[in-house]
């Protein structure tokens, strides 16, 4: 019997929190399911602990693989999942009991290409606990159910990132169970040579190959967990590297779309991972190494040929100002604010 859901779930250096989350889907109330473990090379007991879920569960399939990103662990999940729907869960969050179930018979009832759905903030200082994940005005959309036209007009405009410089609405792998057949058929996978945000590119490529997908803005599906040591949270030195991918594939992608016209959108996104690069400033104390990484990122040639105009971007004057600075390369201003 084909599984209804092939749970994909990466795995590295959470040996305190990967019971939970495994034995959560150990709990669905749907049991046909396929639970995939990548043990990313993970430095921790993670392997052993991978291989006993497989010894006491026939559903369960592990993968050991050498370290490389998220990206590389789903890809490497997808190419052994079977399952009719894919869903990707953080190795440090978990599901609701009935979550999977849920979010399968919306797919169904709809016929839809994947369904989203709002997670609880669990865990998280100055949150009440599981309290809805509440996004940026920019980034809200509405709940229900999404065709074509109303993709092209509501989502697209601000798939890539919004006018405010905001991630996507539709942003997170792990915020959707996406139809597997979909997957495939559009060619759908990560780019491996993006660390960090990586799955911005997946989840915009899912939306403009979409012909629908439903947005369940009450689901109480997935605990979204604060890891004060996860990857999300830690300073990353190869920022600047990882948000140049992400620029460099979405104009691959993007820039020649015969239906939609992302012109704005890219150079937006150009400048948000500008800003998101620039941003791991901040994490370094010493002030002749925050000099040489801020002088380093706005001299790259991405910087230098990023177009900035400021009637596209609806952000505040002290924003506008300090994307002039950059533009006008007085790293030494940046290095201080």
């Amino acid at each position: 019997m084909i599984p209804k859901v092939s749970v994909i779930i990466p795995v590295y250096n959470v040996e305190q929190y990967l019971g939970r989350c495994v034995n959560s889907v150990f709990a669905q109330t749907m049991d046909n399911l396929e639970i995939i473990l990548v043990d990313d090379g993970s430095p921790d007991n993670c392997p052993y602990i991978c291989d006993g879920f497989r010894a006491n569960d026939s559903r369960v399939k592990v993968i050991h693989k050498k370290n490389g990103g998220l990206a590389s662990a789903r890809n490497a999940g997808m190419s052994i999942a079977v399952g009719e729907y894919i869903f990707f869960l953080d190795s440090d969050d978990w599901l609701e009991p009935d979550g999977l179930e849920h979010l399968y018979s919306l797919a169904k009832k709809y016929n839809v290409d994947f369904v989203r759905y709002r997670s609880f903030r669990t865990g998280w200082p100055g949150l009440p606990e599981n309290a809805p994940c509440m996004l940026e005005p920019a980034r809200e959309i509405a709940g229900g159910l999404y065709d074509k036209s109303k993709i092209e007009k509501d989502i697209l405009p601000k798939m890539l990132v919004t006018a405010q410089l905001t991630f996507s609405p539709v942003l997170g792998a792990w915020g959707g169970l996406y139809k597997h057949s979909f997957l495939k058929e559009n060619n759908i996978c990560f780019y491996e040579d993006i660390r960090y945000s990586e799955d911005v590119l997946f989840s915009a490529n899912v939306m403009r190959k979409a012909s629908s997908f439903y947005y369940d803005d009450n689901a109480g599906v997935y605990h979204y967990f604060y890891n004060p040591n996860s990857i999300s949270k830690s300073f990353k030195p190869d920022r600047w590297e990882a948000c140049k991918s992400i620029v460099n594939h979405a104009y691959e992608d993007f820039s020649g779309d015969k239906n939609f016209d992302f012109s704005i959108q890219l150079n937006r996104l150009t400048w948000f991972c500008i800003l998101l690069g620039l941003g791991e400033r901040h994490n370094i104390t010493d002030k002749k190494q925050r000099n040489e990484y801020c002088k380093r990122i706005m001299a790259d040639n991405m910087v230098k040929q990023c177009v900035f105009k400021p009637k596209w971007y609806a952000v505040s004057k002290k924003q506008k100002i300090l994307m002039k600075i950059i533009k006008n390369n007085l790293w030494w201003i940046i290095s201080e604010v």
